[in-house]
């Protein structure tokens, strides 16, 4: 029996075995999403998804525009807030354009994707991302999930397919009541009231709607209250509404907003060391409570009136929350 060469094929085969077990581990993966969010870019960049990674990423982004003026920009691609890759687009008022954004991107964890325009007055009708790296994965970008509980009922507030729904749980029991929609948009909060509920939602062109619903989850016609920001977040307290928003410079302006017309008085804004990225009220709070996160702390914001709601509100840095 020939020993030597009988080691060589269990080395060789040892060592095949290796390889592909190493092949294998940096198997690349793909994935990809589309929405049709019908998103106005002028007022925010949308949120497109999270990817994670551990080391590069190969995206492709195929967007379709509807100019809502005659202009000529960039549509731009960023990853973990950082601009990865941009198109030039230009048409007429009322022109669709498509376009195909590239990138290769270090991941090394996760980042968020979001699309931004630049000099570009436009809708985002449709978006499609691919994404390919080794043990990547997606995530799908911002939608709302918002509650809050009014004695023995809780109204879920949840984004589906571009739409906006809610739905009923009643205390001591585990059964969701049947979903209705509420509005078309895929952003939005919900506040309880001394009636009943309130929810102000954003729909495609950037509108801002404000809803009351009865204690029975009846709605009522829904009220116009203006523009809407990036991001915004609603409270009921002392017999008012109170909204905070995201402006585009990334600051937090809070006002009081009348529930039957949807007019907006008064006005406070909070200045951050570093722009902030989400906002959100304490729900149940006896006070208005405010978190604002800037993507590496989170504080915690306490909004009180001078003398009633409806002249002014003050925000101000009550203590600061190391962490995401």
């Amino acid at each position: 029996m020939d020993h030597a060469k009988i080691a060589l094929q269990k080395a060789e085969e040892t060592e095949a075995r290796l390889n592909a077990l190493a092949r294998a581990g940096q198997r690349e993966n793909a994935a990809g999403c589309f929405s049709a969010p019908w998103f106005d870019l002028r007022r925010a960049d949308y949120p497109l998804a999270t990817v994670t990674a551990p080391d590069n990423a190969g995206l492709t982004v195929k967007a379709r525009l509807r100019l809502d003026a005659a202009c000529a920009g960039r549509l731009c691609l960023k990853v973990g807030g950082l601009f990865a890759a941009e198109s030039a687009v230009a048409g007429e008022r009322d022109a669709v354009v498509e376009t195909v954004l590239l990138a290769a991107c270090y991941i090394g964890g996760a980042a968020d994707l979001t699309l931004a325009a630049q000099k570009l007055d436009c809708t985002l009708l449709e978006v499609s991302l691919l994404l390919n790296g080794r043990a990547c994965a997606l995530n799908g970008g911002a939608v709302t999930l918002a509650a809050d509980t009014r004695g023995e009922t809780t109204l879920l507030v949840y984004a589906k397919a571009d739409k906006l729904y809610g739905c009923g749980l009643r205390a001591g029991s585990d059964a969701l009541d049947t979903p209705f929609v509420i509005g078309e948009g895929r952003t939005g909060d919900v506040a309880a009231t001394r009636s009943g509920f309130a929810v102000v939602y954003a729909d495609s062109l950037s509108n801002l709607w404000l809803i009351a619903l009865s204690d029975a989850l009846v709605p009522a016609p829904p009220v116009y209250a203006g523009r809407a920001a990036g991001a915004f977040a609603l409270f009921f307290h002392d017999g008012a509404l109170l909204l905070a928003e995201l402006t585009a410079a990334g600051t937090v302006a809070v006002c009081a907003l009348d529930p039957s017309s949807g007019t907006r008085r008064g006005r406070g804004e909070a200045v951050f060391s570093k722009p902030i990225r989400a906002i959100r009220f304490v729900k149940g709070a006896d006070a208005p409570v405010l978190f604002a996160g800037d993507g590496e702390r989170c504080f915690y914001k306490r909004t009180a009136p001078e003398t009633t709601v409806d002249d002014t509100v003050y925000c101000g840095l009550s203590v600061v929350l190391r962490g995401t």
